[in-house]
C-alpha cells in the first residue's frame, strides 16, 4: 500500500503538469489559430512509439557565416541537403565555407538578406528535376541552420500527417497585408507533402514582395496554387530556434 502511495504522489504531479502543459500552449495561441494545435501529444502517446520515421527531404539554406562542423554535428541539420548562391560564396567568414558542399549552388546574387528570392530560386532549380529534388520521400521540410530539431519529429510527424496533405511547422505566422489572406509558419522549420511538389511545379509560382520573409513567400505559393491542405502547428519541444532552455542547460545562439 505504502509503495502505491508513493507511486499517486509521483504520478498525480505529473499528470497535473502535462495537463497545464496543454492548456498554456493552447491558451498562448490566438483563438482563430487554435484548430492549428494538435490535439494529441507524441510525447505522451505510446501509439507513435512504433511508427517508421517519415522520410524526408531537408533543405538547408547556408551563409558564408555557416559553420559546417555545426551541420555535421547536428542530427537532423546533417541530413540535410544544403543550397547557396553566388553571393553567399564571396561572403565567406573565416573560411568556415571552404570545408562545406554547396549541395545546390544558385548562380545568383539573391544573398542572404534576400532568403524570399534565393528560396524561390531552389524551388525553381527543384521544378528542373525529374523527381523534384525528393527523390521517393515523403515529406519536404525546409530548415534553418541555427534550428535544432527532435530525431523524434520524425516519427511524429509520421504518425499525425502520412497519408494527409499537410502544410506544416514549428510556429505560427500571422496575417498582414503582405500575405493575407494566406496562412504560413514561421521560418525555422516548416514543409508539407511531397506531392505537393508536382503540383506547385505545374502552378505559376508568385514573386518575392518587398519584406517578403521566404516562409510568408511558401504559404503564399500554397494558396495561390490553391492546393487542397490540411494546416497543422508541431508541438511544442521538438524544434528550437536560435535558444534551447531545459532545466540546468540554457544554449544561446548569438549569430548575428
Amino acid at each position: 500500500m505504502a509503495a502505491l502511495r508513493i507511486k499517486l504522489l509521483v504520478a498525480l504531479p505529473l499528470a497535473a503538469v502535462v495537463i497545464i502543459s496543454s492548456y498554456l500552449l493552447v491558451a498562448g495561441v490566438p483563438a482563430n489559430l487554435r484548430h492549428l494545435v494538435p490535439i494529441s501529444w507524441s510525447r505522451f502517446d505510446a501509439s507513435t512509439a512504433n511508427v517508421a520515421p517519415a522520410k524526408i527531404a531537408y533543405f538547408v539554406p547556408v551563409a558564408g557565416f555557416t559553420d559546417s562542423k555545426w551541420l555535421r554535428m547536428n542530427t537532423v541539420l546533417n541530413k540535410a541537403a544544403t543550397f547557396c548562391d553566388t553571393q553567399t560564396l564571396n561572403e565567406v567568414d573565416n573560411k568556415t565555407l571552404a570545408d562545406l558542399t554547396c549541395d545546390i549552388k544558385l548562380e545568383t546574387k539573391s544573398g542572404w538578406d534576400n532568403l524570399c528570392a534565393k528560396t524561390k530560386l531552389l524551388f525553381d532549380h527543384l521544378c528542373t528535376l525529374e523527381d523534384y529534388g525528393v527523390g521517393d520521400n515523403e515529406f519536404l521540410v525546409k530548415i534553418d541552420d541555427d534550428t535544432i530539431a527532435d530525431p523524434d519529429v520524425e516519427k511524429y510527424i509520421a504518425s499525425a500527417m502520412r497519408g494527409k496533405n499537410v502544410f506544416f511547422g514549428s510556429y505560427v505566422g500571422f496575417e498582414s497585408d503582405v500575405t493575407a489572406p494566406h496562412s504560413w509558419f514561421g521560418g525555422p522549420f516548416y514543409g508539407f507533402n511531397a506531392r505537393f511538389m508536382k503540383q506547385l511545379c505545374a502552378c505559376k509560382r508568385p514573386e518575392c514582395q518587398p519584406n517578403m520573409g521566404e516562409d510568408q513567400w511558401a504559404g503564399i505559393m500554397l494558396g495561390e496554387c490553391k492546393i487542397e491542405k490540411e494546416d497543422m502547428l508541431l508541438p511544442d519541444g521538438y524544434v528550437y530556434h536560435r535558444e534551447y532552455s531545459v532545466p540546468r542547460l540554457t544554449i544561446h545562439f548569438n549569430r548575428y
